[in-house]
């Protein structure tokens, strides 16, 4: 986030009260009105409601805190005003989602590409290494003027399972454990028992826990009740 914060003149960042304040707290002089603040995912998930975080610790005006369907007449209405685009998420496992919206975003929004020059900024809470390198190869091919930051970088270590595993001090403990969260994963979920994309996390967020988290923590079934239910 720190390059962003350069790009965009702000300094901005997993719990209700420091969530929205590590995504920025240099802007609490003046209200901006120079940037639109939004989201990749839908209305009912997690984006949208760090989106407003966002843009309450860096005092962007309530009102450019828009859906993304929306962006193009707010340039439409506000030209001359209007520097670039923040789109927040707080999760990206694989990343394919996030580049899916993304090229989505583009294709539907041609004209706002053709006629406004503005930056775009994505800002990802927490994720892979392998989501950031998938977001940046898009924005490379779809040749748009666009930057991704992860504000805590994941890797292999943080794979819970994995040969580079930082959770377990030996490998039979690694193994029995394993072989306990996959049995019951896959009577959770069959086809991703570690999680979405095999990313075998441990996340978990105040209103939600990503699917990319292993299901025995979010999933429910009739004879299971989990810690952290994910909103659908």
């Amino acid at each position: 986030f720190k390059e962003m914060s350069k790009r965009l003149k702000t300094k901005n960042y997993y719990n209700p009260k420091n969530i929205g304040s590590k995504t920025g707290k240099q802007l609490r002089r003046m209200k901006r009105k120079d940037i639109i603040v939004s989201y990749l995912d839908g209305l009912s998930k997690s984006g949208a409601e760090y989106a407003k975080r966002f843009a309450d610790e860096n005092n962007v005006f309530y009102d450019r805190v828009v859906a993304p369907s929306k962006i193009y007449s707010m340039f439409q209405k506000n030209k001359n005003d209007l520097i670039g685009i923040v789109f927040i998420d707080d999760f990206s496992g694989t990343g394919g989602t996030l580049k899916d919206k993304l090229e989505n975003f583009y294709t539907e929004n041609k004209a706002l590409f053709e006629e406004f020059t503005f930056s775009i900024h994505i800002g990802v809470v927490t994720g892979f290494m392998e989501a950031k390198n998938k977001l940046e190869s898009t924005i490379e091919l779809l040749g748009i003027n666009a930057y991704v930051y992860f504000h805590n970088l994941l890797n292999e270590q943080d794979k819970v399972f994995s040969n580079e595993s930082n959770f377990f001090d030996n490998y039979a403990a690694k193994e029995k454990t394993k072989n306990v969260v996959t049995f019951y994963g896959q009577k959770l979920v069959k086809k991703y028992p570690l999680g979405f994309g095999d990313c075998q996390t441990l996340i978990v967020f105040p209103s939600t826990c990503p699917n990319n988290s292993l299901p025995i923590l979010w999933q429910e079934r009739d004879d299971w009740i989990p810690l952290f239910k994910r909103k659908t």
